[in-house]
C-alpha cells in the first residue's frame, strides 16, 4: 500500500537539503477534508535550481472516500532549461489513473521536434515510466544540472 505520509515526508526532506544548488519557489499540499480521512490531496512544488533550470510538478490523488483503497493519481512534472524551454515532461493528461499506471514522456522543445515516449520504448534504455514521482523526477532533473545524461538521451 502505498503510505502518502511517508511520501509528502521525504518530499520535505529532499526539499531542504538545497543547501544553494536550487530554491524552493512553492511547496504546498492541499488535503481535504483533513489528513486522516481525505478523499482529494493536491501537491504543487516549483523548484529553481542555481542553473536556472526549472522543475515544476502538479501531482494530485482522489479516492472516493477514507475506506477506498484505489487511489487515482494525476501528475505533470515539467522540467525546463533556464531558457523556459522543455527537458523532459512527465504526464498523465489531467486524467486520473491507477497510481501505479505508466505516464507519458515528451522530451525537447514544444514543437514537432518534441519525442513522445510510452512505457516500454526501446529509446528509453528501460527507464520505466510506471511509478513516476516527484522523487524520480527531481532526481533525473537534479542529475541532469549536475552534468549527468538522461537515461533516454543514450551513452
Amino acid at each position: 500500500m502505498f503510505d502518502l505520509n511517508l511520501y509528502f515526508d521525504t518530499i520535505a526532506s529532499v526539499l531542504e537539503t538545497d543547501k544553494g544548488r536550487f530554491e524552493v519557489l512553492r511547496h504546498s499540499v492541499n488535503i481535504l477534508p483533513r489528513f486522516e480521512e481525505w478523499t482529494y490531496i493536491d501537491l504543487r512544488i516549483h523548484v529553481r535550481f542555481a542553473t536556472g533550470h526549472e522543475l515544476t510538478v502538479c501531482e494530485s490523488y482522489s479516492r472516493r472516500d477514507k475506506l477506498e483503497k484505489e487511489i487515482l493519481r494525476r501528475l505533470s512534472y515539467h522540467f525546463m532549461d533556464e531558457r523556459n524551454e522543455c527537458i523532459f515532461r512527465f504526464t498523465s493528461h489531467g486524467e486520473e489513473w491507477a497510481i501505479d499506471a505508466p505516464c507519458e514522456l515528451r522530451v525537447g522543445p514544444d514543437g514537432p521536434s518534441q519525442r513522445l515516449y510510452q512505457d516500454g520504448d526501446p529509446g528509453l534504455s528501460a527507464f520505466c515510466l510506471s511509478g513516476v514521482d516527484f522523487l524520480k523526477a527531481f532526481k533525473l532533473a537534479f542529475d541532469k544540472v549536475h552534468g549527468e545524461k538522461l537515461p533516454w538521451e543514450g551513452v
